[in-house]
């Protein structure tokens, strides 16, 4: 096929205080094996402090045929997604955010995974890695069924599936069925893709597709970004209730079974289902870490302090979400 009768692929990339990241994500671009005259770029910019703007402007101008970098007038992510949105010419969108990389083939791939398998959406495998050695730690739980259960993107799978990162979408779906569902950043993306295949959709999962993202460093920053996890799925599972897969609960009944016992224990002095599941779950963590062993060494040994962050923040974050829709009458 001629390059000028290939699809233009529009790459839209919401940031904010990506600085650190933003050039390598923007290279990765750059280094796609698609035809430069037939990918555009558009960067929103939510109000970094950082710099981010102005490395992202000053790298695109003399990098990108099509590129460009619009302040966001609205604040989150979904709200920056949906602007790059209105602003994108292509008949195939990927949305990416800036501290992630893609593959060199990934866009040629997805295009040509679309036609061939005649789905509505196509995502890769996300390979994940942190600097430091907390960082490092936290890659590898997310990488891991024992921190982030089957979501297929992450520990690897073929086929059709319920959600996928950095998708490439044909661009007729969101002219159907709207853009990001704004005020539920952290969960705008599965949101969508639960939209999409409740219409009647498909996404695809091909594990030829690669992307990299960069995780967290630090313990805090991920229980930060956990609970806002949580706190976003409970409007998504609400809206899409038929969706509801067992991992996502998971958390949730950890921290109230925690809560619940240790509440038993403190009013009527019955200690033994609290140590029963103190006991049960670390027998999980241990067993994670176990696993940690073989792939690295060196990180294992905070496997279990980081796959506890991540289930506890989520399960928090989704009681925190579900209280406030119980106040507010939702």
């Amino acid at each position: 096929m001629e390059s000028h009768e290939l699809p233009l692929v529009s790459i839209v990339i919401p940031v904010k205080d990506e600085g650190r990241f933003i050039e390598r994500c923007l290279e990765s671009i750059v280094a796609q094996d698609y035809p430069r005259d037939r990918i555009e770029v558009i960067v929103v910019d939510d109000s970094s402090s950082d710099g981010t703007r102005e490395l992202a402007g000053n790298y695109a101008v003399f990098s990108f045929a099509a590129f460009r970098l619009i302040a966001s007038t609205r604040v989150g992510t979904a709200a920056a997604r949906n602007i790059g949105l209105d602003n994108a010419t292509g008949t195939v969108i990927i949305p990416l955010i800036g501290h992630a990389e893609l593959a060199p083939e990934y866009a040629s791939l997805a295009v040509a995974t679309l036609e061939d398998r005649d789905v509505d959406c196509v995502g890769g495998l996300v390979e994940t890695r942190g600097r430091g050695v907390v960082g490092r730690a936290i890659a590898l739980a997310l990488s891991s069924r024992f921190g982030v259960g089957n979501a297929a993107f992450r520990v690897g799978g073929e086929g059709l599936v319920d959600t996928v990162a950095f998708g490439a979408y044909r661009r007729e779906v969101f002219d159907t069925l709207g853009g990001f569902l704004e005020g539920e950043d952290a969960g705008e993306d599965d949101e969508f893709n639960y939209r999409l295949i409740e219409d009647g959709r498909a996404i695809y999962l091909n594990p030829s597709l690669r992307a990299t993202y960069h995780a967290r460093r630090s313990l805090s920053a991920l229980a930060h970004q956990y609970r806002a996890y949580g706190r976003a799925k409970v409007a998504v599972l609400a809206a899409h209730p038929r969706l509801v897969q067992p991992r996502q609960l998971a958390p949730v009944a950890l921290v109230g079974g925690l809560g619940a016992f240790s509440l038993a224990g403190v009013l009527l002095r019955r200690w033994r289902p609290l140590r029963l599941l103190l006991r049960a779950y670390s027998g999980f963590l241990a067993v994670a870490t176990l696993a940690a062993v073989r792939r690295s060494p060196a990180s294992a040994a905070l496997m279990p302090g980081v796959v506890a962050t991540v289930h506890i923040s989520y399960g928090v974050g989704f009681l925190q979400g579900l209280a406030s829709r119980m106040v507010g009458g939702r």
